[in-house]
């Protein structure tokens, strides 16, 4: 069994996501825990009432409690995946079900502190109520998959853009089973009322961020100048191939116009120049994104997709299981200069145990893409476009989303789409091994 405390030290960010859910339990609001004087926006609310309710009933089992909910949703986030293949074709329901059980990386997230589980789920009940929309006008369906949509931007709202896309969306799929001009009128209405749906359900939490930040917003700019700030580490190791972790460190102390980490960090909570310090700082780390030569952009975006697309979440098992715990910290330790040496610092150090975890965590996910393409020819040849734009669409969206960080965690939500066309790949190889 996981000890509780790995759940948490090994969960990332667990701490932000836990805080907020401790402070829900002892002050019934979002302010910050010791300080309850103090509104605490930093992260969306769908998560921490999620950890709260099931830490609230779990007492002193509490982080148990709710990384077992956790793995209950992955199962039902798996069922919806099987009843998304089933829609597609019946034979496509188990496999898929088993692939995303078993897949490392949501699995290794369901086990964490973390918000990828309740993300996932959310995300991808819109996505079920979406692929029944792709032979036919089905207005419930279109305003239930724009309602978990909303639901699922409070979790993360790196699904945000996608409430804007909604009503083309919904058009581009009319547009697959009709050719009528009366379709398209019908598609973008229903479209754009299944917007305004999902825009009514964020637009509170949007509202009580814009009374602190002074626009409307659904995340602080304190945390979106720390990911944007990830960005430009990125980024800057890909350009001069130095340490992450060195980059990081002297990055948090730059001065950018002005601003600097340390400096915003630093002033109190209550202090009205520490939002003006944070939004100073994403503006001026935006600036410096955009300075990078073409080039620069190319090669780590270039990088980013294949972390993207073929890691496997092996350092999450290594914290679960123990076997050279922080060892792929030696990633970031270690030079950029070029992909490989950025993998040799990952692995070396690793114990033989760890070795086979990554093996099998990596061996599964490039094996899981290479099925996906031949699912994606077999859905060319089976002229099955909704679906493939679906499938695609969501896969390209969080790669576009994560833009320089792409990883595993980031690929979780995307899980779905990528098992489902590995299953369409599974079911067109297996007769063809039968028959040599």
């Amino acid at each position: 069994m996981v000890p509780a405390e790995t759940m948490v030290t090994y969960g990332a960010d667990a701490s932000s996501w836990l805080s907020p859910a401790y402070s829900l339990l002892k002050h019934l609001d979002f302010v910050m825990l010791e300080n309850p004087d103090i509104r605490d926006f930093y992260r969306p609310p769908v998560i921490p009432i999620f950890n709260a309710l099931w830490l609230g009933i779990g007492g002193e089992y509490g982080i148990k409690l709710t990384v077992f909910a956790q793995i209950v949703l992955l199962a039902v986030t798996g069922y919806m995946a099987a009843l998304i293949a089933y829609q597609i074709m019946p034979a496509l329901a188990l496999p898929t079900l088993i692939l995303l059980l078993f897949n490392p990386n949501s699995l290794g997230t369901a086990l964490l502190i973390q918000s990828e589980a309740v993300f996932t789920f959310l995300f991808t009940a819109s996505l079920y109520f979406l692929f029944r929309t792709i032979d036919k006008l089905d207005i419930p369906s279109i305003l239930l998959s724009a309602l978990f949509l909303g639901i699922a931007c409070l979790a993360r709202p790196s699904v945000q853009y996608l409430i804007i896309l909604f009503p083309i969306i919904i058009v581009t799929l009319g547009l697959f089973y009709s050719n009528q001009p009366a379709i398209l009128l019908k598609t973008l209405g229903i479209g754009l009322a299944g917007m305004v749906l999902a825009l009514t359900v964020v637009f509170p939490w949007a509202l009580s961020l814009a009374k602190i930040e002074g626009k409307l917003s659904l995340s602080p700019a304190s945390i979106k100048s720390i990911y944007l700030g990830d960005q430009l580490i990125t980024l800057r190791a890909s350009q001069t191939g130095a340490p992450m972790n060195e980059i990081s460190q002297a990055m948090h102390q730059e001065d950018f116009n002005g601003y600097s980490g340390i400096r915003c960090d630093a002033l109190k909570y209550e202090n009205p120049e520490k939002v003006k310090c944070y939004q100073g700082l994403l503006d001026a780390r935006w600036d410096a994104i955009s300075d990078a030569r073409i080039i620069d952009y190319a090669k780590t975006i270039f990088r980013s997709t294949a972390n993207y697309l073929f890691s496997g979440a092996a350092g999450t098992w290594h914290n679960l299981l123990d076997t050279n715990r922080g060892a792929m910290v030696g990633t970031s330790a270690s030079s950029q200069a070029s992909a490989a040496s950025a993998i040799v610092g990952g692995i070396s150090g690793l114990g033989l145990p760890a070795l086979f975890i990554s093996f099998v965590c990596i061996f599964y996910s490039v094996t899981i893409k290479i099925l996906g393409l031949v699912g994606l020819v077999a859905f060319f040849r089976c002229k099955q476009w909704a679906e493939l734009a679906i499938c695609l669409g969501v896969i390209i969206y969080f790669l576009a989303v994560s833009l320089f960080l792409g990883h595993s965690r980031y690929r979780v939500p995307a899980e779905t789409t990528f098992v489902i066309l590995a299953a369409m790949g599974l079911i067109t190889i297996i007769p063809q091994l039968r028959k040599n």
